[in-house]
């Protein structure tokens, strides 16, 4: 490995190293939800399109721990309807048809179903996220707030990608604002929570992300 740079507090092969090293759990994470889910059309869906990306990742890197594991799904907006209907079918009318009792669905918004999963290592916070749908992993990292959580995980060919832009953030631990990203509303309090977990706040992001909330109401 080469060495670190002075002011680097995490070095680009630490990260590296420490992201392979993830792959194994990730997976088996995968698979537990997957085994959890009845309904074949819902775990076809889950098996093909669900991937890890953003935070549980991150987190694991900064030897923090995992709030919640994040999953998004890569695919058309007309599958990510179905996912929907599915998913407000068993929560309207009984979920015993669509995933079994480790899977426990605590809330849902029209960001995402949030699950507690009793896994064999204990209780997982699972979130799938079905807001948003994008033609590719790296469109939807794209559209992250924040630059320290643009990574993810395909399960499906055991895939670990970090973005350069990630890499950079978490070498220096600097915060940097992503002004293409679908909901600057939620960011500052986002800021708050990454500057306690010791990233550096410069100026430029706080102006950044002032500009991206001009006009923006708080329905958004």
């Amino acid at each position: 490995c080469k060495s670190k740079n002075k002011n680097e507090i995490h070095s680009a092969d630490e990260l590296a190293f420490k992201a392979n090293n993830l792959i194994p759990d990730l997976t088996n994470v995968f698979k537990e939800i997957s085994s959890c889910l009845i309904n074949s059309k819902l775990k076809h869906m889950f098996n093909t399109y669900a991937f890890f990306a953003g935070g549980c990742i991150r987190n694991q890197l900064l030897n923090l721990p995992v709030n919640d594991y994040d999953l998004y799904f890569n695919c058309s907006n007309f599958i990510t309807k179905e996912l929907i209907e599915i998913m407000e079918f068993a929560r309207k009318h009984g979920s015993e048809m669509c995933w079994n009792s480790k899977l426990t669905l605590l809330m849902q918004s029209e960001n995402a179903y949030t699950f507690q999963m009793e896994s064999q290592d204990g209780v997982k916070i699972i979130q799938f996220i079905t807001k948003f749908s994008e033609s590719s992993p790296q469109k939807f990292i794209d559209n992250f707030d924040y630059t320290n959580s643009m990574c993810y995980f395909l399960p499906q060919n055991h895939k670990m990608h970090l973005d350069y832009r990630m890499i950079e953030s978490l070498q220096y631990m600097i915060l940097t604002f992503n002004s293409k990203c679908w909901s600057p509303l939620q960011s500052m309090r986002r800021m708050l929570k990454f500057h306690a977990q010791g990233f550096k706040v410069p100026n430029e992001t706080i102006i950044q992300l002032t500009e991206s909330l001009r006009g923006v109401t708080a329905d958004q």
